[in-house]
C-alpha cells in the first residue's frame, strides 16, 4: 500500500498582489498524474489547504474539482487512490470545510476539521484490495486552545505554556491508545491464530509484528521544536495558550508516522525520518528559492505474509518505506540585489520564460536615493520579458530605520507582524529587552484573541445562512 503526503496548498494565497491561482491549477494537475503514476493507494492533506477561513469561489472550486477528478480516476480503473484524508490547519476555517464532509465521505473521502467528543470516529481503518486492513489513521486536525479544554488540568499549579504542552500530551497519548486497542481487535479478527504465534513475543517484539502488520500514522498541523523557517515563508506564528513548539519526544512512541504539516520547508524533525512536514507544494516567499518543493511517498513493507514463518520479529524493523517526490517548479522567482547598475545588469540578462518570471528587486547600494524606486519600477518597464513583484531599499532600512517605516514603505503591503516588526524597530533603545518580549507576548494573545473572534464570526454567519436557506426551502 503506498501512501502521499502533502500539506499547506494556501489555496487563494498570493505573493505581494500577485494570484498563485495559475501555479496551484498546474500543482493540482502534476499530483493527479502522480497519484495515477506511482500508484498511490491513500492521500493525506495535512492542514491549510487555503490561505483563508473563507477563500474565494474560484478555490474552493478548484479545491472540488481536484477531489472530484480523484474520485473519477479510480472508478474509471486509471487510479488506485480511493482513501482521501483532508484535515484542517490554522488559515482553515473548520466549519467552512465541513460543508463538503457529507458527500467526500460518500466518496471515500474524509475531512476532519475539530477534535470528536469519540475519539475513535478520527480514527480510520484503511483495507487493501483483498479486504485486510493495512493502515491506520488517526486524523488530526490543527488544535486549538478551546479543543484542549478537555485535556488541561486547571487543578495543577504551573504556567499556562506548560498545562498547555500537557494537553498535547494528552490527547495525542489517548488517541494513539484507542488506536492501538483498534489495531489489536482487528489483528485478532483477520490473523485467526495473532494470539498463539505472538503469545512467546516481548512487548516490543509484538508491537513490531503489529506494526509491521498494521502501522498507525498520525497527522498534526504545528510547529515541533528545532522545526525550521526562513524568512517571509508565510508561516503564520500559531501559539495554543502561549506554547507555539512541541517537542516531539513527546509524541506517543507507538505512532509510525507523523503527517505534518504548517511548516512549508520539507524536512523530518531531529533526524526522525518517521516525523516529517511534506512542505509547501509552491514557494511562498522568495526567501524559499533554490528549496526544492516535494511530497512524500510511503509504502508499506512488503512480505508480511513471508514474516508468519518466524517466531520472532527481525530486531530492527521499520513499518514503512519513504522516499520523497520533487515537485516541478511552476513560476520562476529571482531576487536582484546591488545598487542599481548591479540591479539593471542581472535583470537584463535573465531569459525571457512563460510564465514571465517574477522579481524581487532589493537596492543594497552605498548611498541611499530617494528616487531609486522610481528608477528600478522604469526599468523593468522597459522589460517586458520581467515582472517587478516586490521591491525592498535595503540601504533605507538599515540606515534609516524611522524613516523607512514613515516614508519609504507601504504598509498596506506588510501584514500584522511585519508591522508590529517595523514598531519594534522604531522603539529600539526605547525599551528595555524584558518589556519587548511582554509586549511580544501581548500581541500574540492579541492575534489569538482577534483569530478565534473571526472563526467565531464565520461560523455565525454560516448557521445564520443555514438557517435562511432551510427557512426559505420550507
Amino acid at each position: 500500500m503506498k501512501i502521499l503526503h502533502t500539506s499547506d496548498w494556501h489555496l487563494d494565497a498570493k505573493l505581494e498582489q500577485k494570484s498563485r491561482s495559475a501555479e496551484h491549477d498546474l500543482f493540482l494537475e502534476w499530483l493527479r498524474k502522480t497519484l495515477i503514476s506511482e500508484e498511490i493507494d491513500v492521500l493525506i492533506v495535512a492542514g491549510d489547504v487555503f490561505d483563508q477561513g473563507t477563500p474565494g469561489n474560484a478555490s474552493y472550486l478548484r479545491y472540488s474539482r481536484f477531489l472530484g477528478d480523484i474520485f473519477r480516476d479510480a472508478e474509471a480503473g486509471k487510479s488506485r487512490c480511493r482513501n482521501v484524508f483532508v484535515t484542517a490547519g490554522n488559515h482553515d476555517s473548520p466549519s467552512f470545510l465541513r460543508t463538503s464532509e457529507p458527500f467526500l465521505e460518500i466518496l471515500g473521502m474524509h475531512v476532519v476539521t475539530v477534535p470528536e467528543a469519540e475519539i475513535e470516529k478520527m480514527i480510520f481503518p484503511v483495507s487493501d484490495s483483498s479486504g485486510k486492513t493495512r493502515l491506520l489513521v488517526l486524523a488530526v486536525p490543527y488544535l486549538r486552545e478551546r479543543d484542549l479544554a478537555a485535556f488541561i488540568d486547571h487543578s495543577v499549579d504551573m504556567d499556562l505554556s506548560r498545562k498547555t504542552l500537557d494537553a498535547f500530551r494528552k490527547f495525542y497519548r489517548q488517541i494513539t491508545d484507542r488506536a492501538v486497542e483498534i489495531r489489536e481487535k482487528l489483528l485478532r479478527r483477520e490473523y485467526p491464530d495473532w494470539e498463539e504465534r505472538t503469545r512467546d513475543f516481548s512487548e516490543n517484539e509484538r508491537q513490531r509484528e503489529a506494526a509491521r502488520r498494521i502501522p498507525l500514522l498520525a497527522t498534526g498541523h504545528l510547529f515541533t521544536a528545532h522545526g525550521k523557517t526562513v524568512e517571509d515563508d508565510g508561516v503564520r506564528p500559531v501559539h495554543v495558550g502561549t506554547l507555539d513548539q512541541f517537542p516531539v519526544e513527546d509524541f506517543p512512541a507507538e505512532l509510525d508516522y507523523l503527517a505534518l504539516g504548517h511548516l512549508h520547508i520539507p524536512q523530518s524533525i531531529k533526524g526522525k525520518e518517521n516525523i516529517r512536514y511534506s512542505g509547501s507544494p509552491i514557494p511562498m516567499g522568495f526567501s524559499e528559492i533554490g528549496t526544492p518543493k516535494q511530497v512524500v511517498i510511503l509504502e508499506t513493507l512488503e512480505g508480511e505474509e513471508n514474516s508468519e514463518n518466524s517466531l520472532h520479529v527481525p530486531e530492527k524493523v521499520f513499518p514503512f518505506r519513504i522516499e520523497s517526490k520533487t515537485i516541478p517548479v511552476f513560476q520562476t522567482l529571482k531576487v536582484l540585489r546591488g545598487d542599481f547598475q548591479e540591479i539593471e545588469a542581472a535583470a537584463r540578462a535573465l531569459p525571457a520564460e512563460e510564465p514571465r518570471i517574477w522579481v524581487k528587486a532589493v537596492f543594497a547600494g552605498e548611498y541611499y536615493e530617494l528616487s531609486i524606486r522610481d528608477q528600478i519600477e522604469e526599468l523593468f518597464q522597459a522589460l517586458p520579458h520581467l515582472d517587478l513583484v516586490s521591491f525592498e531599499n535595503q540601504t533605507s532600512r538599515t540606515r534609516q530605520k524611522s524613516e523607512e517605516v514613515s516614508q519609504h514603505e507601504d504598509l498596506r503591503q506588510l501584514d500584522e507582524n511585519e508591522v508590529f516588526e517595523r514598531f519594534l524597530e522604531v522603539c529600539h533603545g526605547m525599551m528595555s529587552q524584558e518589556s519587548q518580549e511582554k509586549l511580544k507576548e501581548t500581541f500574540r494573545e492579541l492575534q489569538n484573541m482577534f483569530e478565534a473572534e473571526q472563526i467565531r464570526k464565520t461560523e455565525m454567519s454560516e448557521e445564520d445562512f443555514s438557517e435562511t436557506d432551510s427557512s426559505n426551502g420550507k
